[in-house]
């Protein structure tokens, strides 16, 4: 037991733990504090997860990094739940996937005319298109899942293209793709 320079007595060091548990993992941050003899030290702890929870409408306007977990979003308005609004984009999913309830009408993920945008581990399920890219050119689709969707990919206009470890089951149509060149 030592004094501190306001002249409280603490105790050794203790290790406290913080963690956010999602359905697909688990982050953690900790922190050493000198909790006081009394043991009435209260700490607060804030995990930064610089991360995006998709909701129905999420225009993508710049980069963005989709948090983790299953996430229920009906395309209840607009075009789609995840919307990329610009060229050079990159949107990241990490152990995210995004289900919806809709395989009439509904998007998962919705490009229509921007260029180089880059899809990187993203799953959406339960959508009539799970993801569409219509009239644009140079993107990337990387470990992407569309499951259970009427149309899993519906790629129109989708020119000069990289498609690597792209997947769809339970799809009626698993992968559309009109009036294409050079997919890679």
């Amino acid at each position: 037991k030592k004094k501190n320079s306001s002249g409280v007595y603490y105790l050794t060091s203790n290790l406290i733990n913080a963690s956010y548990s999602s359905s697909s993992e688990t982050v953690s941050n900790s922190t050493t504090v000198n909790l006081t003899q009394t043991n009435n030290t209260e700490t607060l702890h804030n995990i930064i997860m610089d991360c995006t929870v998709p909701v129905d409408n999420l225009k993508i306007t710049r980069n963005t990094t989709l948090c983790p977990g299953t996430y229920s979003v009906s395309d209840t308005g607009d075009t789609g739940v995840i919307i990329i609004e610009n060229s050079n984009i990159v949107l990241t999913c990490v152990n995210t996937i995004i289900v919806g309830d809709d395989l009439v009408s509904a998007r998962g993920i919705y490009n229509n005319g921007n260029n180089n945008v880059t899809i990187n581990g993203c799953e959406v399920r339960g959508y009539y298109h799970g993801i569409s890219m219509i009239d644009s050119v140079n993107h990337s689709l990387t470990n992407v899942k569309a499951n259970n969707c009427s149309w899993g990919f519906y790629l129109f206009g989708f020119d000069n293209s990289n498609l690597s470890n792209v997947n769809t089951t339970d799809a009626t149509i698993p992968l559309c793709l009109w009036e294409y060149e050079n997919q890679l």
